[in-house]
């Protein structure tokens, strides 16, 4: 498994709860004491933010999932990433070796797709890079998915989820 330098493992990041407790709880250090309010040597450094999850909504919960681990290719959170019991139906995706996943959360009445563009491209989505396009063009062409193809020259693929959410697939050779 490559190592991706833009994301750190979950298990790296420390916890909003944990970053913003010890951040509150923190005493000054002596040479921080003595610094004035008037003199500054620029901006605090800000923390870089990572992504972590991607929530999409779907009125079937198992018809999406069967979706995305059959025509997309992608796996159920397992062990301590699993989905914890919550009081609302839904699915924990695996969406990198980085810790980033794919929340599905099950809601009576999804985002409506009437409306909103019909070129994916010109609407909100989510993007994956794909090592292979061609196989997943391949795997949507079986499922019978629609999609369209970048019309920038980037090999890259734009089609909606059946709940309508969405996606993009970009091929970026590892």
């Amino acid at each position: 498994q490559k190592e991706n330098r833009h994301f750190r493992s979950c298990a790296n990041r420390p916890s909003f709860r944990s970053y913003f407790s010890s951040v509150c709880s923190a005493q000054p250090s002596s040479s921080e004491q003595q610094v004035s309010s008037s003199s500054s040597s620029g901006p605090a450094p800000k923390p870089t933010p990572t992504l972590h999850h991607v929530s999409l909504l779907t009125s079937d919960t198992q018809r999406t999932v069967k979706f995305y681990v059959d025509v997309l290719g992608f796996e159920v959170a397992t062990g301590s990433a699993k989905r914890p019991q919550l009081k609302f139906p839904g699915e924990w995706l695996v969406a990198g070796p980085d810790g980033l996943a794919i929340h599905l959360i099950e809601l009576p009445n999804p985002d409506p797709v009437e409306g909103r563009p019909a070129y994916v491209g010109h609407d909100r989505h989510t993007a994956f890079s794909i090592e292979d396009l061609d196989t997943l063009i391949a795997s949507l062409g079986s499922a019978k998915v629609p999609y369209r193809l970048s019309s920038s020259g980037r090999k890259a693929a734009f089609f909606r989820d059946p709940d309508g959410n969405g996606l993009e697939f970009i091929e970026i050779k590892h």
